[in-house]
């Protein structure tokens, strides 16, 4: 890479495409012996900075595409917390700012509830919030505060469930048709829509604005989280024509589609880590009475020399605070490695989220506040 160099930038887009773009490079600096020194040029291996890279994110490819470039993805946070300004006439300068960040730092992630007008962040831990915090006023000149910080949960559907709303008929206000069923899909699927209707039997557009309610519908559960890994099928349609509007199957579907997942039920997931986990081993037997404490999973434990290796489980919710208990009980002799290990159903006592809609599971409220907006 050469100074005043014209250069690919390229990026893959939501249609997993790459969109290439050119920039030229206005300024190289090469590090040194840990100091920034001006350069003509910067060859593979070596570290710099670079100007010129206009809106250039990481995981963009500079230059020419290869096979030999890693494909990399990062982590996906578990938690998440409330953040507002300390002075409440800067929430849009805040908002800005964390997008600012965001953009930059693939590892923070906004959240906007424009339900309530809240924002969120989802991270991955107490000590990123108080990098953010720092990062805030230092560079923005912003003080902000957090609520407390909660593990993002998932539901999935129990059951079977079968809805559906005919126009014209009882209590229906829309001039739509809409029938959904559904039912528990395979591990991984995510939302799994199909037909059981012949695409023909309404406009595509209408098609188009039940197949983008339905995955917009399920980003809230019956407990207020995400649904995922789940069957919907569309089972019954119908339309007056030219009085039916997309508008009238996209506020529908919210509420046959509630209906028959509050028929079928959910059961709630909460986040896991895969831990590895290094004691002395004359604190072996404490270290796995705490580790059943907070509800983790052993799964194997080793000797070696003097110490004494565990691997298994813990919920991500429990894992901060292990950790912090950790070097305590262990004289700072533990270390432990953790990573994430997917979703693990939870019984007893289920998280709640807020919802951020008008609450299609409640008829009456959710019709009186769409109906006064259509």
């Amino acid at each position: 890479m050469n100074m005043r160099e014209q250069v690919k930038l390229q990026r893959k887009n939501k249609q997993d495409a790459y969109e290439t773009r050119i920039c030229k490079i206005k300024k190289l600096h090469a590090l040194i012996n840990g100091k920034s020194v001006p350069a003509a040029k910067v060859t593979s291996g070596d570290l710099g900075k670079v100007w010129g890279l206009e809106n250039v994110q990481i995981g963009d490819v500079v230059g020419e595409r290869s096979d030999l470039i890693k494909r990399f993805s990062f982590a996906v946070p578990q938690m998440e917390t409330r953040i507002e300004p300390v002075e409440p006439n800067k929430a849009h300068l805040l908002y800005q700012a964390l997008i600012g960040m965001s953009e930059e730092d693939p590892l923070i992630q906004v959240v906007k509830d424009d339900f309530h007008q809240d924002l969120y962040i989802r991270i991955f831990g107490e000590v990123q919030k108080e990098v953010i915090e720092a990062a805030l006023q230092e560079d923005y000149e912003l003080d902000v505060r957090f609520s407390e910080t909660r593990t993002i949960c998932l539901e999935k559907a129990a059951g079977t469930g079968q809805a559906v709303e005919i126009i014209m008929e009882a209590n229906n206000p829309f001039f739509a048709t809409v029938g959904l069923k559904v039912e528990p899909g395979l591990p991984g699927s995510g939302i799994d829509y199909r037909l059981e209707v012949e695409l023909g039997s309404l406009p595509l557009a209408f098609h188009k604005a039940i197949e983008e309610t339905v995955c917009t519908t399920l980003k809230q559960g019956l407990y207020g989280w995400e649904v995922t890994d789940i069957v919907v099928s569309l089972t019954q349609t119908g339309y007056f024509s030219p009085t039916s509007a997309a508008g009238d199957f996209r506020k529908l579907v919210p509420l046959v589609l509630m209906e028959a997942l509050a028929q079928a039920g959910t059961h709630v997931y909460e986040p896991i880590h895969a831990f590895e986990l290094t004691v002395p081993a004359a604190i072996l037997s404490k270290a796995v009475f705490k580790l059943s404490a907070v509800q983790a999973v052993v799964h194997e434990t080793a000797m070696h020399n003097d110490t004494f290796y565990i691997t298994g489980t813990i919920p991500v919710a429990a894992t901060e605070g292990f950790k912090r208990s950790l070097h305590t009980f262990t004289r700072g002799e533990g270390v432990m490695l953790v990573e994430p290990a997917g979703f693990i159903r939870i019984n007893g006592d289920l998280p709640t989220r807020e919802r951020t809609d008008y609450n299609p599971l409640n008829r009456k409220e959710y019709l009186l506040h769409v109906l006064r907006a259509y």
